[in-house]
């Protein structure tokens, strides 16, 4: 059987936000526990504090998507789609970039079968 290759993302949006429920650690260990479940191999994590309404600035995020362009792993593994943007339409263009190489977007909080 195919290792899964996983590339994490966590990110937030400012300091408050890092001592909440979504702190970089909290998405960490969700995101770890949740690969180990499924016997995942976590390749590359990626981690930005950085507001989620643009795409502009995002540098580790830019870097996943070259990394989805050249196939060099399967699943994006994130908390929830909020941390990936909370722009639609960004959102949109990030996961058809990612579907165009097959690649999943996982969402820790919200998995589907």
């Amino acid at each position: 059987m195919k290792s899964v290759r996983v590339v994490t993302y966590y990110r937030v949006s400012t300091i408050v936000q890092e001592k909440k429920e979504n702190s970089i650690i909290s998405q960490k260990h969700l995101c770890k526990n949740f690969a180990e479940t499924k016997k995942w191999n976590i390749i590359k994590e990626f981690e930005e504090a950085i507001s989620g309404q643009t795409l502009e600035f995002r540098v580790e995020l830019q870097k996943i998507l070259r990394m989805a362009e050249r196939q060099e792993f399967d699943v994006l593994l994130i908390k929830d789609m909020t941390r990936l943007s909370r722009n639609i339409k960004n959102y949109l263009e990030i996961e058809e970039t990612l579907h165009a190489n097959n690649i999943q977007i996982i969402q820790v909080d919200f998995p589907t079968d």
